[in-house]
């Protein structure tokens, strides 16, 4: 029935023959037509009288299944650009998540955001930080130039009153300086810095714990309103998005075939709370586990809604 076959090819030549869908209502449309024609023979008509009859038959049938198909292929075409737009989605929001973790590798927020007050307690730290580091005993020299310094930076603030380095448990060097009793009341301040083998015990005025939380609050204000930080939170937003595309897009085309189940929702759902948990610990969660998570929970479901289909349709 070679004529009934290039029929039916000619049917569905514009057609995906790899979908398989197509494949499946291509064997119905073959099967419905070789019983046709076997019917008609019976009733005493010729292979050949049978097949024509059999496709004058099947025209306006044909019609109708061209119309179905054609809506099937709008959906399924629309389904596939709702996959791509999600991937590219995805991709956009590991750039995002890329330019944050290189600027965070380089201490570029850091550097930038983070250069202390010069008359933060910070600030001091850091400059006694940097005398001290590289030495296993304090000389003269730089107890003079430590002394020096929190001279000057009490003229300004007059809040670093006490500071003692020790190295182990031994005291090298102390700082005291007189200040007026009530600006004296410690504020749970006192405590260790450790710097090599060296620490600090300091306390701080009132005053200068405030001055220093106020400075503290506008410096994660900066960082948390720098770029690389916004590109960050708006990658969340990506990821998220192009999650719920892809959801709707393997959903749907599914839907469409009629071959909707509950473990195959249950497997959405169960990757749904898996994501939505990382978002809700994500102050918790290492920036590259959650695109390497997310972008394995994406791959995996077309693989798995890909397979689900196959099953089905076999």
């Amino acid at each position: 029935m070679k004529k009934l076959d290039d029929y039916i090819n000619k049917i569905y030549k514009n057609f995906d023959e790899k979908d398989e869908e197509t494949i499946i209502m291509k064997e119905e449309t073959k099967a419905h037509l070789y019983e046709e024609v076997e019917e008609l023979k019976k009733q005493g008509l010729s292979e050949e009288e049978s097949i024509k009859k059999a496709i004058s038959n099947f025209g306006q049938e044909n019609l109708v299944i061209n119309e179905m198909n054609d809506i099937l292929n709008k959906q399924n075409k629309f389904a596939k650009i709702l996959t791509r737009v999600a991937l590219v989605i995805f991709l956009v929001g590991v750039i995002f998540k890329g330019i944050n973790l290189a600027c965070d590798f380089a201490h570029v927020n850091h550097e930038l955001y983070t250069a202390y007050d010069q008359n933060t307690s910070e600030y001091a730290f850091q400059v006694i930080s940097s005398k001290i580091s590289n030495k296993t005993s304090l000389d003269e020299n730089t107890k003079q130039e430590i002394t020096t310094f929190l001279d000057k930076f009490n003229e300004r603030t007059n809040g670093l009153y006490y500071i003692a380095i020790r190295n182990s448990s031994k005291v090298e060097y102390e700082y005291k300086k007189d200040v007026p009793k009530e600006m004296a009341t410690i504020n749970g301040n006192g405590g260790l810095r450790g710097i090599n083998q060296f620490s600090i015990d300091y306390k701080l005025t009132d005053s200068q714990d405030y001055y220093d939380s106020q400075v503290s609050r506008a410096t994660w204000d900066k960082i948390n309103n720098s770029i690389p930080n916004v590109l960050n939170q708006s990658a969340n937003y990506l990821f998220l998005s192009a999650w719920i595309l892809i959801c709707v897009s393997l959903i749907s085309k599914v839907y469409s075939k009629n071959l909707i189940s509950k473990g195959y929702l249950g497997f959405f759902v169960v990757a749904s709370i898996l994501i939505v948990g990382l978002f809700l610990v994500n102050y918790h969660t290492f920036q590259e586990l959650m695109v390497l998570v997310i972008g394995a929970v994406i791959a995996l479901s077309i693989y798995f809604n890909k397979g689900y289909v196959k099953r089905k349709l076999i």
